[in-house]
Parts: structure tokens; C-alpha cells; sequence
């Protein structure tokens, strides 16, 4: 974010349910987060914009291009989740998911959770382990693991696949050659990065597709300069 506020003006947005946003009790899925944040986007006067997404954060990205189209101008997707596709029956155990596995995390699974994100863990990004396990005491703790929850049954309830040839939007897709996550190493282990990537250029009316080497889901710290650049080239355009 600081390097690319250099030269544009950048909005961090603490989702639904994440960070210092509100924690819903109700049911939200992805939609829902899309919506949140066109209306932010509206509340502070920006009628056009580009918009990144990562992971979960990329498909929430797809669903507000498609639902606030006048909104977004461009589409930055880093190792986005969506693309990939999953069986009924492979829906059926992401629904099985419940916030009290979220909680019951102990410092250990919390690190391998994290270190599972980067090709080669760099020691630096430690303090996003140490800060998990800190907020395990705040009273709203409860209401953040039911909103994790939230996140991966909506990745599964609500795909994109179909409608994604209705995107017209300009489209960078960023992985990282070298993504533990996605594709999914158990449902799909068959699935390459380089496959992904032709699927999401054949469904994609205007994509720009990139794999970068030596780098894992976290590609924005592991290839940080890169990111940044290929974002800055993409917007200018």
C-alpha cells in the first residue's frame, strides 16, 4: 500500500466482520462484503476506481464488478479464490466448517496457518502470528471466527464461475507459482497454477494473466516490488 500511495490514492478496507469493522451477528456472505464496500466507496465520493482483492478478498472483488459495474473500473485479482471450481460433494465438507475450529487455534496451527501462505517464510511476517493469538482475548473474538466462517461457506455458496464472461472490465490476475492454497492441494492436486491461469484467460473477456516464480499465496510480501509494479503498469494503461 505505501509504495503504490506514492503515486495513486489508496483505501484499505477492514471487511465485514475483520479487523476494526463491525462484527454482524447475522448471516453475511460475499455478496453481502461487495456491497458494504461500494457503499463505501459511494459514501466518500469516489465514483470510479480500480479495486484488488486477495484471496477471498479477489472473489468478493468479482462479485462487486458484477453487482456495481458503473463502480470499477479495473480489476486487480492476487491469488484470487473463485476461479478454481468445486464438486457438490467437495461443497459439502467447506460447510462442515465451524467458527468453534476457528477458535479452538492454538499458537502452533496458527503459525503453520501462516507459514503455509508463503513459499519461503520470511521471519518479518511472525508478528501476524503473534497478533492472532492476541486477539483470541478480545470479547468479540467469538464474532471474528464466525465471520471466517462466513468467508469460506460464501466462497463456496456463492461462485462466479458462470457469470464471469459478463465481467468487461480490465482484468490483472496475479498467482504465485509456488500457491499452497489454491488450487486446493486436496480436492484438486491434479490442478496447476499454469492451468488455472489458461481457464481464467479462455473465461475472462479482458485479462492480463501473470505467474510469478518463487512465490506463494502471500505473493504481495514474497514478490512485493513486482506486485506493485505490474499494479502500476496495469493502471496506466
Amino acid at each position: 500500500m505505501h509504495a503504490l500511495a506514492e503515486s495513486h490514492r489508496c483505501i484499505v478496507v477492514d471487511l465485514l466482520g475483520y479487523g476494526k469493522s463491525s462484527k454482524p451477528q447475522a448471516p453475511f456472505m460475499l455478496t453481502d462484503q461487495a456491497d458494504a464496500v461500494a457503499e463505501l466507496l459511494r459514501h466518500l465520493a469516489i465514483p470510479r476506481y480500480t479495486l484488488v482483492g486477495h484471496s477471498m478478498g479477489g472473489q468478493i472483488a468479482m462479485h462487486l464488478a458484477h453487482r456495481h459495474p458503473e463502480q470499477v473500473q479495473r480489476l486487480v485479482l492476487l491469488a484470487p479464490a473463485g476461479i478454481e471450481r468445486f464438486t457438490a460433494e467437495q461443497v459439502g465438507v467447506f460447510e462442515l466448517m465451524q467458527p468453534a475450529a476457528v477458535m479452538a487455534a492454538d499458537a502452533d496451527i496458527i503459525l503453520q496457518n501462516l507459514q503455509s501462505n508463503f513459499h519461503q517464510f520470511p521471519e518479518e511476517a511472525r508478528f501476524m502470528a503473534r497478533d492472532r493469538e492476541k486477539i483470541k482475548a478480545d470479547p468479540q473474538f467469538p464474532l471474528y471466527a464466525q465471520a471466517v466462517v462466513y468467508g469460506v461457506k460464501g466462497m463456496v455458496r456463492e461462485p462466479v464461475w458462470e457469470w464471469i464472461p459478463k465481467l468487461q472490465q480490465e482484468v490483472l490476475i496475479i498467482y504465485g507459482e509456488e500457491d499452497a492454497l489454491i488450487p486446493n492441494r486436496f480436492f484438486n492436486p491434479g490442478l496447476t497454477i499454469t492451468e488455472l491461469l489458461a481457464e481464467a484467460k479462455e473465461r475472462f473477456p479482458r485479462a492480463q494473466t501473470v505467474a510469478l516464480p518463487a512465490a506463494g499465496h502471500f505473493i504481495m510480501w514474497e514478490k512485493a516490488e513486482e506486485v506493485n509494479q505490474r499494479i502500476r503498469s496495469f493502471c496506466l494503461e
